[in-house]
């Protein structure tokens, strides 16, 4: 805890020694990892060299595809933005920080839903138009895709969601996000959803959903 302390203090040294005798568990080797990744940023207005984030990839040890579990790329991007909002833009301008993301979204171990939502809010909070359009397009068109597979779809009264859906998609593939949203909005109105209600799948005709939401005291 120490170790982590000084790390973020920018105390390399002493959290360096920290880390060394904390052993050998995930954890510790995770810090160790995290650690040399930190410290190389501080000291380069780029990445840091590749041999750095292979030894920081060997340390921390077979990475997660987990959403929430920490892997070197997803640091490594997250610090990267970091440094890249806290200047202006004609300073991040200055300093190729636009480039460096684009390096740094390379270096990301996997391609899941929340690794791409990483980059798509860093390009869109930092302005990088055409950037959040590269990410958010596929990503928008893989996540409808998702949603009109959904067997409940199939019944004859959802056929406004399916409409809703298909033209959804048409607009991300015209590369019109704001015609998207609108296409969506049906959705987010229909007293039915708003209740998690949806058509049976089994007979079309009725339907599944929450009727009731309620925590029993103890809070289980």
């Amino acid at each position: 805890e120490r170790g982590v302390l000084r790390a973020r203090r920018g105390h390399f040294v002493g959290a360096r020694e920290d880390f060394a005798a904390a052993g050998d568990a995930r954890e510790a080797r995770w810090n160790r990892a995290a650690l040399a990744v930190l410290e190389a940023l501080a000291v380069t207005p780029g990445l840091p060299a590749g041999d750095v984030l292979a030894a920081a990839r060997a340390e921390a040890g077979e990475p997660s595809a987990y959403w929430s579990d920490p892997t070197i790329g997803r640091l490594l991007f997250s610090l990267v933005a970091e440094r890249a909002r806290a200047r202006s833009p004609e300073g991040r301008a200055a300093c190729a920080d636009e480039r460096v993301l684009r390096a740094a979204e390379r270096e990301l171990e996997f391609d899941t839903f929340w690794d791409r939502a990483l980059t798509l809010h860093a390009y869109a909070t930092l302005g990088m138009a055409a950037d959040a359009a590269r990410v958010a397009a596929p990503l928008a068109a893989e996540c409808l895709e998702i949603a009109a597979r959904q067997p409940c779809l199939g019944a004859t009264r959802a056929a406004v969601w399916r409409d809703a859906l298909a033209a959804a998609r048409r607009s991300v593939e015209a590369a019109a996000p704001r015609a998207a949203r609108d296409n969506l909005r049906v959705l987010e109105t229909d007293a039915a959803l708003a209740r998690f209600r949806v058509p049976c799948a089994r007979c079309a005709t009725g339907s599944v959903g929450v009727d009731e939401v309620a925590e029993d005291g103890d809070g289980a």
